[in-house]
């Protein structure tokens, strides 16, 4: 059935008679929707006869556009409203969700770069196991530590690396008995074996060196942590070097000197003006004494170190280890927690504390960790 196109904007002005408005009501109510009858005027006329339908049932005078538009807010905002509430309550919840299943990492997530710049995966190496490469070989002990034997005879140096990847700690023994512990994004290179005379690495990042005392015809035989910022002279001590940022050193055990000129070998003119002696810790330049000592290395032992740590660092520290951006709002870096945390718990149980311990809460976005700062009310 055909409906003239001025009849439907007659009815949309309700300007039709009785039996005219029937008829179209009739033609609307026998539409399927889709229909190719359906157009722009059809639908304005539905939208008339809808108004008349719901004024006549509920007996009820026409009111104005505006009004039908406010009731219809009055109605629609509070159900938008309480909608977008729960809505965002929901995705909070779910990101939380997800945020709560990050575990903290398991492995070494640590390379070995040999000379050739081949790279030898350490997870992939079983306990007990030895890995014959080259000129020489890889044994991996019990306690996970890389040791280099059936080393070359020959005396041409070669120099490999260990890295560590975020989340990750390795330990190696060096071919003097010299243990180092490397922490998570740092760099180690040495010598597969040590000169006669002397004994070098060079270090990027953080490390805790145990030292083996060497000597040759009653001498002994110096060891020196090399960094682009500090050179550290040993004889045979226990000590941690930390240059992720500014240096600090801390001293367990023995004695140590650093330098301080700007020269790159003692050839070159690297004199030592600083000793530190057990308990010492040179920091922010200076060398004061420290009465928990072994706060410095709890990170080789599992732990993340509290004291004395601002918040901003220990959020650097997070990062490198759960390989998680974190922003936070400068209003919280300088807050200082004490105590230590354990690594092996999930970084959602360490946000959980740290919004207990401070007036700060956290959110999960996108991959990104949102520390935020909170009034106290």
């Amino acid at each position: 059935m055909k409906i003239d196109r001025n009849l439907l904007h007659r009815y949309q002005q309700k300007q039709c008679s009785q039996e005219e408005r029937a008829l179209i009501d009739s033609w609307i109510d026998s539409l399927a929707d889709g229909s190719p009858e359906i157009n722009d005027d059809l639908l304005l006329a539905r939208l008339a006869s809808l108004d008349e339908r719901v004024e006549a049932s509920l007996g009820v005078r026409p009111i104005k556009k505006q009004k039908k538009w406010a009731v219809a807010a009055s109605i629609l905002i509070p159900i938008l409203l309480f909608g977008g509430y729960y809505a965002n309550q929901y995705l909070a919840a779910k990101r939380l969700t997800e945020l709560a299943a990050i575990e903290s990492p398991n492995w070494t997530k640590s390379v070995i770069v040999m000379e050739n710049n081949q790279e030898i995966n350490i997870d992939s190496i079983r306990i007990g196991d030895t890995l014959h490469v080259g000129k020489y070989s890889l044994v991996k002990h019990s306690n996970g530590e890389i040791q280099y034997v059936n080393l070359p005879q020959d005396d041409a140096p070669i120099f490999n690396r260990l890295t560590t990847m975020t989340g990750g700690i390795s330990s190696i023994v060096l071919a003097d008995g010299s243990k180092v512990w490397l922490n998570a994004g740092s760099e180690l290179r040495y010598p597969i074996k040590f000169d006669k005379s002397s004994r070098e690495v060079e270090l990027i990042g953080e490390a805790y060196f145990e030292v083996a005392k060497q000597e040759i015809a009653g001498e002994r035989i110096p060891f020196y942590v090399r960094n682009a910022k500090k050179t550290i002279s040993v004889l045979g001590t226990k000590f941690n070097a930390n240059f992720y940022d500014e240096p600090e050193i801390a001293l367990l055990e023995g004695k140590i000197a650093l330098s301080k000129t700007a020269a790159q070998t003692e050839a070159q003119g690297l004199t030592y003006q600083e000793t530190l002696l057990p308990n010492d810790v040179y920091s922010r330049g200076k060398i004061q004494s420290s009465t928990d000592i072994k706060r410095y290395v709890y990170w080789k032992n599992g732990y993340f170190n509290l004291n004395d740590v601002k918040l901003a660092t220990l959020v650097k520290r997070m990062e490198e280890w759960y390989n998680i951006p974190i922003v936070m709002d400068e209003a919280l870096g300088n807050e200082v927690l004490i105590g230590r945390i354990s690594r092996s718990k999930k970084i959602k149980e360490i946000l959980d504390l740290i919004s207990i311990a401070l007036p700060a809460s956290y959110d999960y976005k996108n991959g990104i960790i949102y520390l935020k700062f909170e009034k106290q009310k």
